[in-house]
């Protein structure tokens, strides 16, 4: 007998010992790696583009037929969810999970939602490319999907959840991910080391390529050439620029962090004040003021913004009042005057004559009345109104070299065909209101007049679709 043989009894120890260590390898090889965020937690995913609502859900029923949903469990990932439990498409952004390193070819869980080339599951590699990808059937049911990730085997990676679509549909579900391997916390963390500090790069840039520091010189210096002495800190305007840039190349050159990412936006913020001095170091904006108007923001409609919701059309009831026609001068520190003001009613569509001495606009008192035209003095004086009409809407008016009035009226009514909204045609008149005439003639909406250098009226014509 060969004196090196093993006993049965040793034998049977060492096979023992062999079948338990072959049994640790099997379990450390077969760990399985598991998301369905029943902690009511993201669970090591991050969201790394955009931003969500309810990311981590516990929505019980379908939103469109309130059959349950074929989640597992009670939460799923849900990039449609508000915190209300009401559906937002418009929610976009990426989310990822934590790295881990695949044991096993086989990859199932369910996904639902969008069947688009911009909503879908990825399972990806570090380097970022994405190897799998699988969609939703544009449907709240979650699909079950199983991947067969052979080259994958003994690599690490992570699943990336896009949503990129605002649309119908534009959203995706996602929940019971299991695969064979092991969660890999040192990889995880750099990775999303890395994508922060990428982040922020972008973040960096972004607010340095708002500087137009070039664009910003240009002007400057055009302004100095054409009007001279009248921009006496020209020099000093183009001299701040110049640090300023000088600032952008050290921040550019400087790590990617949250100090830099500071830096970059106290430079933009600089930078914009420096635009806007530069801006106001104009001449005409120095000695001349600007005319504008206040109003409520008009109530979401259809085709609302032709004549403001009009007495007798069939959305009247959206009509809001509370405006005003008012200047500012910034060659007087911005200061703020008011011509005419309509507590109740909309003024809109003024126009500077060419002698600057008048203006002319289109006013609505309150809800029951009508749209017309009225002058004012550029002092707020000498109000008159041009034109009478009730129940129709005066709009957009226009001075003519001859001092006649162009204008947009409903006079001769046409009515958007997919409902019963009234439109406008073109009209002319006096300079007193007289001789009103109709001089334009199509099926719908005819408005927004402008003077051409050669006396004609530039317009916009809307025909049906």
């Amino acid at each position: 007998m060969n004196k090196d043989a093993l006993n049965p009894s040793q034998l049977f120890i060492v096979l023992a010992v062999i079948c338990i260590l072959a049994g640790t390898v099997l379990a450390e090889t077969t760990n399985e790696v598991y998301f369905g965020f029943e902690s009511g937690e993201l669970e090591g995913w991050r969201v790394v583009e955009g931003e969500f609502g309810m990311l981590v859900c516990d929505r019980s029923e379908f939103h469109n037929t309130r059959e349950p949903y074929n989640n597992h469990g009670t939460y799923f990932l849900s990039t449609l969810e508000q915190n209300d439990y009401r559906p937002n498409d418009r929610f976009t952004g990426v989310i990822e999970s934590p790295v881990f390193e695949l044991h096993a070819p086989e990859i199932s869980f369910l996904v639902g939602g969008g069947n688009h080339a911009d909503t879908y599951v990825a399972l990806c590699t570090l380097d970022g490319q994405e190897h799998l990808t699988a969609h939703g059937a544009n449907s709240e049911v979650m699909q079950e999907v199983t991947w067969h990730a052979t080259d994958l085997v003994g690599q690490r990676c992570f699943v990336r959840i896009v949503d990129k679509n605002e649309g119908g549909w534009g959203h995706v579900t996602f929940d019971h991910f299991r695969a064979q391997g092991q969660l890999d916390p040192e990889a995880t963390a750099a990775h999303f080391a890395h994508l922060d500090t990428a982040r922020l790069r972008e973040a960096i840039a972004a607010e340095l390529d708002a500087c137009t520091f070039e664009a910003l010189g240009n002007a400057i210096a055009g302004l100095a050439e054409r009007y001279g002495e009248s921009i006496p800190d020209a020099e000093e305007l183009l001299t701040e620029t110049a640090e300023l840039v000088r600032t952008a190349d050290e921040i550019r050159a400087a790590p990617p962090d949250e100090s830099a990412l500071e830096r970059a936006g106290e430079l933009r913020r600089a930078f914009e004040a420096l635009q806007r001095r530069a801006l106001l170091s104009h001449p005409v904006l120095r000695e001349h003021p600007i005319l504008f108007v206040t109003r409520r923001q008009y109530r979401v409609d259809h085709h609302n913004t032709a004549t403001m919701f009009q007495v007798g059309e069939i959305n009247v009831g959206s009509f809001e009042g509370g405006g005003a026609l008012k200047t500012i001068h910034f060659g007087r520190g911005g200061a703020v005057e008011t011509l005419l003001e309509a507590p109740e009613g909309i003024i809109r569509d003024p126009e500077v004559h060419f002698d600057g001495e008048r203006i002319v606009f289109s006013m609505r008192k309150n809800r029951a009345g009508a749209y017309n035209i009225y002058e004012i003095h550029r002092d707020g004086s000498g109000l008159r109104q041009l034109t009478h009409a009730e129940r129709v809407s005066d709009i957009d008016p226009l001075y003519l070299p001859d001092d006649s009035i162009v204008f947009s009226s409903t006079r001769e009514p046409k009515y958007c065909m997919c409902n019963r909204h009234i439109m406008a045609n073109l009209f002319r008149m006096d300079a007193d209101g007289a001789n009103i005439h109709q001089i334009g003639r199509s099926t719908l909406f005819e408005g927004h007049p402008a003077l051409l250098p050669d006396g004609r009226i530039i317009y916009d014509r809307w025909e049906y679709v």
